[in-house]
C-alpha cells in the first residue's frame, strides 16, 4: 500500500509486515489508540497531530517519516530506523528509543521527561548543535 490516506478510528490495531510507504495517518481520529506496527516499511509516513500514546513500532523502518506535533507519550521505538524521521513538537515523555537508530530529535523542540535513550543514541540529541563529536 504506498501513498494511501488512513482516517477513521482504530483500537487494538496490529500492522505487520507490512509496506506502506507515504501512507497518511493523520486523518486518525484522536481517540484511536493501541496501534501496533511489526516489521513493517513506513518510509514517508505521516503521524501529524495525532495521540499515539502507547502506541508500538518493532523492527520498522520509518526514513522520512513525519511525526510532529504529535503524542508520543509511552511509544516504543524497538529496533526501529529512524532516519530522518522528524519529531517536531512532540510530547517523547517516557517514549522508548533505547534500540532505535538513526534518530535526530532536537531536546529544544520536544518534551522529554523520563525519554529512554541509549548511550550510542546520544548523537542524535546534540546533532542539531552542529559539534564534533569523536570516538
Amino acid at each position: 500500500m504506498s501513498m494511501i490516506k488512513i482516517g477513521g478510528s482504530m483500537h487494538d490495531v496490529e500492522f505487520r509486515n507490512c509496506q506502506m510507504m507515504g501512507a497518511d495517518f493523520s486523518q486518525l481520529n484522536k481517540f484511536s489508540s493501541n496501534l501496533s506496527f511489526i516489521d513493517c516499511n513506513l518510509d514517508y509516513a505521516i503521524f501529524t497531530h495525532l495521540k499515539l500514546r502507547g502506541s508500538v513500532f518493532r523492527r520498522c523502518r520509518l526514513f522520512d517519516a513525519t511525526f510532529d506535533e504529535s503524542d508520543l507519550t509511552a511509544v516504543s521505538f524497538d529496533e526501529c530506523n529512524l532516519e530522518r524521521t522528524s519529531f517536531y513538537h512532540c510530547n517523547l515523555e517516557k517514549t522508548d528509543f533505547s534500540t532505535a537508530c538513526n534518530y535526530t530529535i532536537n531536546p529544544n523542540d520536544c518534551k522529554l521527561k523520563k525519554t529512554i535513550f541509549s548511550e550510542n543514541g546520544l548523537r542524535g540529541l546534540v546533532s542539531h548543535l552542529n559539534i564534533i563529536i569523536k570516538d
